[in-house]
């Protein structure tokens, strides 16, 4: 057997390995040499692949919260839309926001909200189905959750949980806690909207009636038939 590493400047890669050979004499110093020298056009080349895999990811990733950002979704949320209506499956869309997040940050500091903010994405994962479902950082203290092959019902439900994670637990450790809120719209594909603005437009609506209602709250896009017209709402986010 013959092994050398696959290396660059900065970083160990793999090993590069060669097991048996058809001539009977065993590997030499020549074969050693010759080896290194593929070895060292492989890592350039490999590392190039992974430099460029990395910018890729980072241009759709939100570096606060490890969250899928505003580009990326646009691109998902297009695409859902198009299987729903290609396999005619349902598609619910939720919109939540930070109740009073701009309080926060004049209170505490930006920088603790940063760090709400990335605890909040956490938990916000966790009740969600890992590989079917996207959650994006929309925009400061908003994210959007998309959640395929889900009707409304299914769509409250998973609201509600995730209100009632944020409410019930403040962030932060023991005796420096505070305690966060979330306001939660929720539309559906596609009574809702039969386009991906429209959908987005609708979820955006219901978040901002559950905002009216006094937040902390998870309100959906066909309570807005029965409410009466609400009054705009004093915006309380913050955006970076």
């Amino acid at each position: 057997m013959l092994a050398v590493p696959l290396e660059t400047d900065t970083q160990l890669i793999g090993v590069l390995s060669l097991y048996g050979r058809t001539h009977p004499k065993p590997f030499d110093a020549s074969d050693l040499e010759t080896v290194r020298s593929l070895a060292r056009q492989a890592a350039v080349g490999v590392e190039n692949v992974l430099l460029h895999q990395e910018a890729q990811r980072l241009s759709i990733t939100d570096g606060l919260t490890s969250l899928w950002n505003y580009r990326f979704l646009n691109m998902r949320l297009a695409q859902e839309v198009e299987r729903a209506i290609r396999f005619n499956r349902s598609l619910s869309l939720l919109v939540l926001d930070i109740d009073h997040f701009k309080q926060i940050n004049d209170r505490f500091g930006h920088q603790r909200g940063d760090t709400i903010l990335a605890e909040l994405a956490n938990r916000v994962v966790t009740e969600t189905r890992a590989q079917v479902d996207t959650v994006a950082r929309y925009g400061g203290e908003e994210f959007v959750l998309l959640l395929p092959e889900t009707p409304l019902d299914g769509g409250r439900v998973v609201a509600e949980k995730i209100r009632a994670s944020i409410a019930d637990k403040p962030f932060g450790a023991e005796g420096d806690a505070i305690s966060v809120t979330v306001s939660i719209g929720v539309a559906c594909f596609p009574q809702h909207g039969s386009t991906a603005q429209t959908l987005l437009r609708a979820g955006d609506q219901a978040l901002y009636e559950a905002k009216g209602r006094g937040r902390n709250l998870v309100v959906s896009a066909d309570e807005l038939d029965r409410a009466a017209p609400s009054s705009p709402v004093a915006d309380d986010s913050e955006h970076p």
